[in-house]
């Protein structure tokens, strides 16, 4: 049975399948269901696989076990579209504009799945005894850090090492004309700064000198985690780097955009790189600490002016090869608390991680 991708694509990204929020629940099983009901009906055995939080989908295609076995990965869940007022169109109702699509998930990743999906059922559907065996990996958590992957890996791994090729469509192309195989990915460290002063928000008239603003500590946290040449500020943050090798260089000179077509598509003034990184260089091969959203305070129109009781941040660590994703995390905690300033108190919470 063939599958129409435009309309395939369309019906998929309305689903808003967000793993991280919990109100999203009922997208995520409608995204889950989308999924196996196409590989249902292109005649996949079909098995969801339960985890604490969002089911695996494990669909495959066995005829003969001694056929070749190719195995997909992709991920069901998308991140979180806030804000929503940047968005020209509602990001859950997908539409195409110039040739593009626009909504939330087109490129993270339903849009390379929904390649895979419709060109494998294209393929089957002109040569149904094509010998080859197909298993495909669908998880719902990759967008929180596939906390619950290890653990499926470690119980199904005699069955899916029988594969022979790994094929992941949760990559990237720099354009539709430049072939490119993505051979890594960083890794990830996630975790929550939370910021408190006062028990309750205060006016600033009148308590405002003795008291710490929470805020105003919790960007002296932020900016003290970077050197002004964009070097995170952690102790032993780069001791395990990797240098990249000759034949890694040699494949980055062949990147089709150039570094002022970047900054010009990005819309920045400048770049910002670490000491020691190129542009190109330090988006393949730099470890990174990032502010993914920080908060605190009165967010409405006018003023307010009260001295907040806490503030928030909201950090991910990108990683590269031989760096520990527990080992920096233990290092960028005790950089932070080294660092908080008298008069309020922290709590930090810890995310989900992945290796490089």
């Amino acid at each position: 049975m063939s599958i129409d991708p435009i309309k395939a694509l369309l019906e998929y990204i309305s689903y808003p399948s967000v793993s991280t929020d919990p109100k999203y629940r009922e997208g995520m099983k409608q995204a889950r269901d989308f999924v196996i009901r196409n590989f249902t009906q292109i005649g996949f055995d079909v098995e969801v696989i339960e985890t604490p939080l969002h089911p695996i989908i494990l669909a495959s295609r066995i005829k003969n076990p001694e056929w070749p076995h190719i195995m997909f990965y992709a991920h069901y869940d998308v991140q979180p579209a806030d804000p929503f007022d940047l968005w020209k169109t509602p990001p859950f109702q997908p539409e195409v504009r110039d040739g593009y699509f626009y909504g939330r998930g087109v490129t993270d990743n339903k849009g390379p799945f929904i390649v895979q999906l419709t060109a494998l059922a294209q393929l089957l559907e002109k040569n149904p005894e094509i010998p080859l065996n197909f298993t495909f990996l669908v998880e719902g958590e990759e967008e929180i850090g596939s906390p619950n992957f290890p653990a499926f890996l470690e119980k199904y791994k005699d069955r899916l090492k029988k594969a022979d090729l790994l094929l992941i469509s949760d990559t990237t192309s720099p354009n539709p004309q430049q072939i490119v195989i993505t051979t890594s990915l960083r890794g990830i460290v996630g975790l929550d700064i939370e910021v408190y002063g006062p028990n309750s928000d205060l006016h600033s008239g009148l308590y405002g000198g003795p008291v710490h603003n929470p805020i105003q500590a919790l960007t002296e946290i932020c900016s003290n985690l970077h050197l002004p040449n964009g070097r995170v500020n952690v102790p032993g943050f780069y001791d395990d780097v990797a240098l990249p090798e000759p034949w890694e260089q040699q494949e980055l000179s062949k990147y089709p955009i150039s570094e002022p077509d970047l900054k010009k598509f990005l819309d920045i003034p400048e770049f910002h790189s670490p000491e020691g990184y190129a542009p190109l260089e330090s988006i393949r091969f730099a470890p990174t600490l990032e502010f993914n959203g920080i908060g605190g305070g009165y967010q409405g129109e006018g003023s307010k002016t009260i001295i907040p009781s806490k503030a928030f941040a909201k950090i991910t660590c990108r990683l590269v090869a031989n760096q520990d994703p527990d080992g920096i995390r233990q290092k960028v905690i005790q950089a932070i608390e080294s660092r908080v300033p008298k008069g309020v108190k922290v709590k930090i919470t810890q995310h989900g991680a992945g290796e490089p």
